[in-house]
């Protein structure tokens, strides 16, 4: 079961930042008016460090207690509540006791922005009677699991208590906080997307009586190689790049609307539309940094080039004293301080760290997207290689809040629809952008040797320039005409050099062994998709769209690392 969206405005699509929630049904109700305030003291702190930009959502299993509540509290707060249910809702509806407690379920199911129902496994049939005895436990198991998975902070509405059963609260906190001894046994449990994850522990009595404890050291734990610091920056980054959005969004929108048409929309998928429009806004973001970091480092290598120029021609020249002082001292100044700006402001907007994670962000949700569309049951944060994951742990943080707005994939959709919508129509590209960038690279390679081959004439025009200065000073002619040429070797050596420089910053042939590298992958890859899906072998075809993900990501990261330590700076 899948509720559909409620409708969204048709506008560039904000990343998220994820709450879930876990803790205890039977909540002591003398205590509620206090836990109530802490749980909104906490999500208002939260909405605060995000910014007005970011939308927050909350991941809620609706069961009757602290879920319910907090539900209720977001939905107060303008908070987007995403239902994830452990079981079909006319089976769910079972366990709750009380006409008021299942009331309260079904008015907040409803109020919800988006609702999904998890499988067992990937083999269940979802038939409601296989939710009886352990595997009712296992569903709900699951669905803990679910929202720790794909939350960036977890409120625990707990008393400290260890649990009485499997998935009981604590077990879900240690889960969350990826410690050893977490009874759930779960695959990448601990090192699942980005283990970047707060807790907050709100001290919750039960009507048992039992002992309260805080458990947390002053009610708040970060997962393991995580710290305070580090999630904040997290969240920070997050909201930097919600803001840009906003604050670009109408120079971008016809960028984003040819981003969104770039892959058809499967109504009868919300999953699908969910990453459709978070693709959108990544690879609009990533198209429009990258077209403001060209600007930018362009008019960074000019100022260079012609402030290097005439510090040449200033002390080597020749040139009168007039000249020197009245036109070459103020240009070369005027070209520093433009140079010196322009640094300062790629340093502090760190716009090309930002161009690269929005284009690393934008080519991890296409892979997931034509994953989906293919059937492939997995989550691409999954598949990054752990020693690439430091440098992508911003990229995912986001996975990890959009992943958590999708529905579960189904297996029985056919892979053919990713085949030409995703490995062709990519090894095209990939084929036409190699033979772009090669032919770029070999006419400003061509240009860089045309000047170092003028440059050269340089030395011997230096050599000579000074004691014919003087012999020529009455022949105005003769005299600018060998200025000029003199100036002009001088201004192609320093061309030479900033052009060798933009082509090392670029990385321009890096670019096109990685493209050469890509479509040889994707033509490899639609040869044996071609051959497997004309002989209905669907699992064949899944496992070579996962292993094609697999090589683009790791591919990516690479590329992303190395575009990374390519940064302007000062000329020494």
């Amino acid at each position: 079961m899948v509720l559909p969206m409620k409708e969204e405005h048709s506008d560039i699509q904000a990343f998220p930042f994820v709450v879930g929630v876990t803790g205890h049904r039977d909540m002591d109700s003398s205590a509620e008016p206090g836990i109530r305030k802490q749980v909104r003291d906490e999500l208002l702190e939260l909405k605060k460090l995000a910014g007005p930009e970011t939308p927050v959502v909350l991941l809620s299993m609706l069961a009757k207690g602290a879920d319910c509540l907090a539900a209720q509290i977001a939905l107060e707060l303008d908070i987007g509540l995403i239902a994830v249910l452990p079981m079909p809702a006319e089976e769910y509806e079972k366990d709750f006791e009380t006409q008021d407690s299942l009331r309260e379920m079904r008015t907040l199911l409803q109020a919800s922005h988006r609702c999904f129902v998890l499988p067992l496994d990937s083999q269940s049939s979802g038939d409601i009677q296989t939710y009886s005895g352990d595997m009712r436990n296992m569903a709900y198991l699951r669905a803990g699991q679910y929202i720790v998975d794909h939350c960036h902070l977890l409120l625990a509405l707990w008393d400290g208590a260890e649990s009485n059963g499997p998935g009981g609260t604590a077990e879900i906190v240690e889960y969350a906080l990826g410690q050893d001894n977490a009874g759930i046994s779960a695959e990448g449990a601990g090192i699942h997307l980005s283990s970047a994850r707060k807790v907050i522990q709100i001290l919750t009595p039960r009507s048992s009586g039992t002992k309260k404890t805080m458990r947390l050291d002053k009610g708040t734990a970060y997962s393991q190689d995580t710290d305070s610091l580090i999630w904040k920056r997290l969240v920070r980054q997050t909201a930097r790049f919600n803001k840009l959005i906003q604050k670009h969004r109408d120079s971008m929108i016809s960028t984003w609307q040819n981003s969104l048409s770039y892959i058809p929309e499967l109504e009868s998928d919300t999953g699908h539309q969910t990453l459709r429009r978070y693709f959108a806004a990544a690879d609009t973001l990533a198209i429009y940094l990258k077209q403001k970091m060209q600007r930018v480092f362009l008019i960074y290598f000019v100022c260079i080039m012609i402030s290097s120029s005439v510090l040449m021609i200033f002390f080597k020249g020749g040139l009168p004293a007039y000249w020197n002082t009245h036109i070459l001292l103020p240009v070369y100044l005027s070209a520093v301080a433009v140079a010196l700006a322009t640094y300062a402001y790629s340093r502090k907007t760190e716009i090309k760290n930002h161009s690269l994670d929005s284009r690393a962000l934008a080519e991890a949700l296409r892979i997931q997207m034509f994953w989906r569309r293919a059937g492939v049951c997995e989550e691409v944060g999954e598949h990054y290689l752990h020693i690439q994951r430091e440098d992508l742990r911003w990229i995912l943080f986001v996975l990890k809040g959009i992943h958590g707005q999708e529905s579960p994939v189904s297996e029985n959709i056919s892979p053919e629809q990713a085949f030409s919508a995703w490995i062709m129509d990519q090894s095209s590209y990939y084929n036409r952008s190699a033979d772009i960038q090669s032919r770029r690279h070999t006419r400003i390679n061509a240009m860089a040797n045309t000047a170092l081959a003028l440059g050269l004439l340089y030395v011997p025009l230096r050599a000579v320039s000074v004691p014919l200065y003087n012999i020529t000073a009455d022949n105005k002619l003769i005299w600018l005409l060998l200025v000029s040429v003199t100036v002009l070797s001088g201004l192609a050596l320093s061309l030479w050099g900033s052009l060798r420089a933009y082509i090392s910053f670029t990385g321009l042939q890096d670019q096109v062994r990685q493209y050469r590298a890509f479509q040889a992958l994707f033509k490899r890859a639609g040869r044996r998709l071609e051959t497997a899906l004309d002989q209905k072998q669907h699992d064949t075809a899944r496992s070579i769209f996962l292993t094609v993900g697999q090589e683009a990501l790791a591919e990516h990261a690479n590329w992303l690392q190395g575009h990374r330590s390519r940064q302007i700076g000062i000329p020494s």
